[in-house]
């Protein structure tokens, strides 16, 4: 059996992450198939995805355009749960094993850096 998703961190949500926390959790109860969280750099959107897994507790595909990212995505959240095993399952793809599945997907575009 898996552990629990329990996130370790000495920060709380703040700003507008509540409510983003909120909305994504909503969304994924109600069968949203699809939910984008935009945020500029540094905004704390990995923060708030892992609040959303943390509340909710299913498994969760963290998906990553490319190399780079998925290995910085892989160390933060391997920081936010350090007991949660994490393994990278293709250059791009990180996965926590659990019986149920969902998925978040985190979409940047060149509008929402500047």
């Amino acid at each position: 059996m898996s552990k629990p998703f329990k996130l370790n961190s000495a920060f709380k949500p703040s700003g507008d992450q509540p409510d983003a926390i909120r909305r994504l959790e909503e969304g994924l109860e109600d069968g949203l198939a699809h939910q984008t969280l935009l945020g500029v750099t540094g905004s704390g959107k990995t923060f708030t995805i892992a609040n959303v897994i943390a509340d909710l507790q299913r498994p969760t595909m963290v998906l990553a355009p490319n190399k780079t990212l998925a290995a910085q995505l892989y160390g933060e959240m391997k920081e936010f749960s350090r007991k949660t095993r994490w393994s990278i399952s293709s250059p791009t793809m990180t996965t926590i094993s659990r019986k149920r599945m969902c998925q978040v997907r985190i979409r940047l575009s060149k509008k929402t850096l500047r």
